[in-house]
């Protein structure tokens, strides 16, 4: 499966991590599938509570989006999660890990992106 961003998505995930330099932040990827690729057009984030080596959005906020996407009839959907590790790296925690398998369950092609 080949992944494609948007360079809307992208922009407004990194505005997001540059705009809190002193603690994680996170939101979900919006996209679809098409044949064998997984195109990410939007990024999305809502309320959250984050310090440096810790973001959790509130899980009201993804099932409120999950909600809005399947009425809106676009074909969109939750296809990932991003978050930032400012000033520590791109790499995934044991956490990230285990929040992506989470994300895996729901939808199994689900991918993560992290940014510094």
């Amino acid at each position: 499966m080949t992944v494609r961003i948007s360079g809307t998505a992208l922009a407004k995930v990194i505005r997001h991590a540059v705009s809190s330099p002193r603690r994680e932040v996170a939101g979900f990827l919006i996209g679809r599938e098409r044949g064998e690729e997984l195109l990410v057009t939007d990024a999305v984030t809502g309320h959250q509570t984050g310090s440096l080596g810790h973001v959790a959005l509130d899980e009201m906020v993804m099932a409120r989006l999950t909600e809005l996407l399947h009425s809106s009839n676009t074909g969109l959907y939750i296809v990932g999660w991003y978050h930032s590790h400012p000033g520590i790296g791109v790499f995934m925690s044991a956490i990230d890990y285990a929040t992506q398998l989470n994300y895996q369950r729901l939808y199994p092609r689900s991918v993560a992106l992290v940014v510094d």
